[in-house]
């Protein structure tokens, strides 16, 4: 409205609020959706520290700097201190998508970032109550805590248990799927909502790490519609928020704002995480990393709002204060952290290195015999398969498998594709492997790529490969199908693979793929 009054928030009225939970809700469950449970629990102590014991530290950090510099009341100093404790995988996520770090620190940071928003929530909710009641006690303060984790709880097993049972035997097709999900989850929140307030948000982040932690034809599919879903719903609840955004607040605080920002950026947050990470296995650089990268996303600039408006009501004239600071912490986000992370990364030497890191499509016989060796040369190697049985199998050998399409992006990034120096395209359909090879390229820059080309493939496809930079592994034409069956029945032998020794760059590497025969 202050510049040329395109989008004004007020001309929603009551149902702004209604628009900004639900968008929040659809957030928070997409999130949690892509998490990867497995990498949770090989990190969940430091995780939980900094989402228990980090989130109180932030809140008393931001607290204290809230009400000192700006001389604010105490209780709009503790929601503003909650509110920003909240990191938000809404930014880390495709931070970490385009920064590929150590797998410790990517698991901790997006650990970190889906569980602590509901809590975040939770606790600023919590203040709020009190901010607005009459006559506040301990005793009802506790209550309504309870009350809201109980209640969140409750309808998120409801909602995750339906999901996860349930979506196996909605018929066949995935359209179908995406819209029972969606109808459950939001059905949770405004269940959640309705008992307990502000408790919708960890119903559905709990729903959400439910179903991220199975298996079910369609979940690749769904994970894809729930982030298309969240994109627009990004960017509808950020222009609604920001544009209640008055420049003359803004102004008004000027180097207060910024100080508090600053304080919050280099001194909150790197005290939070060597205290939260004492006795943690991490090195002195990863904590580094993690202390310095913590940006504040949609979620906590949204809620502010929510409370920012209700508060003003009760007569907290300073309410929009919060806002305004919250707003430049998220802008910090995006001027200071965004930018530089790549350069702190490779700093702190935490960045991925990619020429050690081969990703392979199709989890089956053949391509475990041949991570086999790539392993023995030291270097990790990831699966990515369709095929749920390929994926089984394989789990009991290898630690990093994904069940995913190696055309979802999400699956990708689970997959770690970011951090990706080799793909290596081994699925019996010749289109489909040119297709991710250039999916690979355009949205991770993986830089080599091969692919089998089998003895049917038409004439078309192999003068594409020979026109383009896909590598073609073995050397020539094969049937993958027969040397997967003979990989299934051990009848392959090694006759010779690249030590450590010959493997100068990933390029020789996939020539070397070639050096696998049948007896």
């Amino acid at each position: 409205p202050d510049v040329i009054g395109l989008v004004n928030p007020g001309d929603f009225g009551a149902f702004l609020p209604v628009i900004v939970k639900l968008g929040v809700a659809i957030i928070i469950f997409e999130g949690a959706l892509t998490l990867s449970v497995a990498r949770l629990k090989a990190h969940l102590k430091i995780v939980r520290n900094l989402v228990a014991f980090g989130l109180i530290l932030t809140l008393a950090g931001g607290a204290a700097l809230f009400t000192l510099v700006l001389g604010a009341d105490p209780l709009l100093g503790l929601v503003f201190g909650a509110l920003v404790a909240i990191t938000g995988p809404t930014v880390v996520q495709p931070l970490l998508r385009r920064v590929p770090v150590s797998e410790a620190v990517s698991g901790i940071l997006r650990g970190e970032a889906i569980l602590i928003e509901p809590a975040g929530v939770l606790l600023a909710a919590l203040i709020y109550e009190i901010a607005a009641a009459t006559s506040p006690t301990a005793g009802g303060a506790i209550a309504f805590f309870l009350q809201g984790i109980g209640v969140g709880c409750g309808f998120g097993l409801a909602a995750g248990l339906i999901l996860r049972y349930g979506l196996r035997y909605v018929g066949t097709r995935d359209n179908i799927k995406n819209l029972v999900a969606l109808a459950v989850v939001l059905g949770a929140f405004g269940g959640a909502e309705t008992l307990a307030p502000d408790s919708g948000v960890l119903s559905v982040a709990l729903a959400g790490l439910m179903l991220s932690g199975s298996e079910f034809a369609g979940k690749a599919s769904l994970k894809q519609f729930k982030g298309q879903i969240t994109l627009l719903t990004i960017a509808v609840v950020f222009i609604l928020v920001s544009a209640g955004i008055s420049l003359d607040s803004v102004v008004l605080i000027g180097w207060r704002g910024v100080l508090i920002v600053a304080a919050l950026l280099f001194v909150v947050r790197p005290v939070s995480v060597f205290l939260c990470t004492i006795g943690s296995r991490l090195s002195a650089k990863e904590k580094i990393f993690l202390a310095g990268v913590a940006p504040r996303g949609i979620v906590s600039g949204s809620v502010a709002s929510l409370f920012a408006i209700q508060l003003a009501g009760r007569g907290y004239a300073e309410a929009e204060t919060v806002v305004t600071v919250v707003f430049m912490a998220i802008g910090a986000t995006v001027l200071v952290i965004a930018p530089l992370t790549k350069h702190f990364a490779r700093a702190t030497d935490v960045y991925l290195n990619r020429s050690r890191s081969v990703l392979f499509v199709g989890a089956h016989a053949l391509s475990r015999l041949i991570a086999r060796r790539i392993m023995a040369a030291g270097y990790r190697t990831t699966f990515i398969d369709t095929n749920y049985a390929h994926c089984m199998v394989t789990r009991r050998e290898f630690e990093h498998v994904v069940h995913g399409s190696a055309l979802d992006e999400e699956a990708l990034v689970d997959a770690g594709a970011a951090g990706t120096g080799l793909l290596l395209a081994f699925t019996e359909n010749d289109e489909t492997n040119i297709l991710i090879t250039q999916f690979a390229r355009r949205e991770f820059q993986i830089p080599v790529r091969a692919v089998i080309l089998q003895v049917g493939a038409d004439d078309s496809i192999a003068k594409h490969v020979a026109e383009s930079d896909i590598k073609v592994a073995f050397g020539g034409r094969m049937n993958l199908a027969e040397w997967i069956g003979a990989a299934e029945r051990d009848e392959i032998s090694v006759v010779r693979f690249a030590t450590e020794r010959d493997i100068r760059t990933l390029e020789p590497l996939v020539e070397k793929i070639r050096d696998f025969a049948l007896p």
